[in-house]
């Protein structure tokens, strides 16, 4: 299941990403 957890990791980190530019100015 490595093809999922990648694609979960994905999904994490574009999530983060997507706070942290909404919490920026």
């Amino acid at each position: 299941a490595p093809c999922h957890v990648a694609w979960r990791a994905i999904n994490d980190y574009g999530g983060l990403s997507a706070k942290k530019e909404q919490n920026l100015p």
